[in-house]
């Protein structure tokens, strides 16, 4: 009888090759090539981006004057007889007759968040040049003074109260999340007959990354 040859002791030696992938054995124990996996790509975000700032305009004669009592140069107004016509003015109308200490304009503006905005004020005149500081001319944000550097209101140099400029206030103000007040109050000077006088107050500008809003009381018109 002829003796049959065993291929397995060979099989198994090819194995220890590499010849041959198993040997009998489990086939879990082989190994599997894993495909890598490519990275998710994520948003890269620029540190130097800046959001753009926004202007806002709030006319001083959609303010709320109830109670506002007012004095001119020879006569005296109150509540909206204090709105006067003003071709020049950015909506052809301001408050006049602020020629008294201690009356003052109020603006409500509410801020979506806290934030920094630049201030500035567009302001008539009809006295003559007037230098407005902290004394002269009060500025105050949720009744917090403001220590504003000194700046001139020049006189107009076309019809009286009809010339109308642009005054940037330093330093800009800091608002809260909510409801904010700005008052403006003339203060004590001799601009007016040896008595206290203020501007013909056309607007309010401010300048800030943050939403602003208000509700103008277009009723006063």
């Amino acid at each position: 009888m002829k003796k049959l040859f065993n291929f397995a002791p060979l099989a198994c030696a090819l194995v220890g090759l590499g010849l041959l992938a198993s040997c009998g054995g489990n086939p879990e124990n082989t190994k599997e090539t894993v495909k890598p996996v490519d990275p998710v790509p994520t948003e890269s975000v620029d540190p130097n981006t800046t959001v753009e700032a926004k202007n806002f305009t709030f006319e001083a004669e959609y303010t709320n004057l109830d109670g506002v009592f007012g004095g001119g140069i020879s006569g005296a107004q109150a509540g909206t007889g204090m709105i006067v016509d003003a071709p020049e003015a950015s909506n052809q109308l301001a408050v006049g007759y602020l020629h008294k200490k201690g009356v003052k304009l109020t603006f409500k503006i509410t801020a979506a968040e806290d934030c920094s905005a630049k201030m500035v004020l567009t302001l008539g005149n009809e006295l003559g040049a007037m230098k407005f500081n902290s004394t002269t001319y009060k500025i105050s944000v949720n009744n917090n003074a403001l220590n504003y550097k000194e700046f001139t209101v020049k006189k107009n140099s076309l019809q009286v109260g009809t010339e109308f400029l642009d005054y940037e206030i330093s330093p800009d103000i800091q608002l809260t999340k909510g409801e904010n007040i700005i008052t403006f109050e003339t203060g004590d000077n001799d601009y007016c007959n040896n008595g206290s006088g203020g501007p013909i107050f056309d607007c309010l500008k401010l300048t800030t990354a943050t939403d602003l809003t208000w509700i103008p009381l277009e009723d006063n018109i």
